[in-house]
């Protein structure tokens, strides 16, 4: 049987490019797979990302009378090893708020089994509805919000229907984003939805991740081989910055 279960959550923000790490390093042949969120103040353009890095989707709201341009993306990495970090890049100038979340898998790596996207101008960022396909899986929502003319930081709070509110920038003003988490032991359809302190222009992506069988020499090729690799051998601890 597949688990999931979290290893750490992170926030960073920037403009022209931006770096996430991890927290925590990961033990003796963990299979740990990641999941970021990007929010932008404008269209970033043509992102160039880190390898190994894949866009599960992307959803972008318009300027509204109380809403600001944001643009949310969401991308997965099936392995992030130990304490490597990664970073993104982008086309044109705009601000960004990213979150990230790494979890531990057993019997497998991460993938893609549904995605939803939705927009919204209002106080309560909501995502659509997913059906997942097998028992176990990762419940994730991105959230992007953006409030003009700009207020101080836009912060997040009370998730609904059993998530979990993990990681959140709100320093960037005008312009906030978070991720959420639920792991879930039962096919279903799910939704959940969050609560922002302004009202504000919105976009969402709720994705379930199920986990996937890896070929021996796919993990080599994502991890490196045990000598390779010092995380391997014994945990690291790295600090997020």
């Amino acid at each position: 049987m597949a688990t999931i279960t979290p290893v750490d959550y992170g926030s960073n923000n920037g403009t022209a490019a931006l770096a996430l790490n991890p927290t925590v390093g990961i033990g003796v042949g963990t299979a740990s797979g990641g999941v970021v969120t990007l929010s932008h103040s404008a269209d970033p353009g043509a992102y160039t990302a880190p390898s190994g890095w894949t866009q599960v989707g992307s959803t972008v709201v318009a300027n509204s009378g109380i809403g600001g341009f944001c643009w949310l993306s969401m991308w997965l990495r099936g392995f992030w090893p130990g304490a490597t970090s990664y970073s993104w890049s982008w086309v044109n100038a705009t601000n960004v708020v990213g979150a990230t979340g790494r979890y531990n898998t057993t019997g497998g790596s991460l993938a893609v089994d549904q995605t939803t996207s939705s927009t919204g101008t209002n106080t309560t960022p909501t995502s659509g509805s997913i059906t997942t396909t097998s028992a176990d899986e990762l419940l994730v929502l991105g959230v992007a919000v953006a409030v003009s003319p700009a207020v101080s930081g836009i912060t997040l709070s009370a998730p609904t229907n059993s998530f979990t509110l993990e990681a959140q920038d709100s320093s960037i003003t005008g312009l906030g984003g978070g991720l959420t988490d639920r792991i879930v032991g039962s096919t279903s359809t799910y939704s959940t939805a969050v609560t922002a302190d302004a009202a504000s222009n919105w976009a969402t992506i709720l994705t379930g991740f199920k986990v996937v069988a890896v070929a021996a020499d796919q993990a080599v090729a994502a991890w490196g081989t045990p000598q390779d690799q010092p995380f391997m051998r014994e945990p690291t601890r790295v600090v997020l910055y």
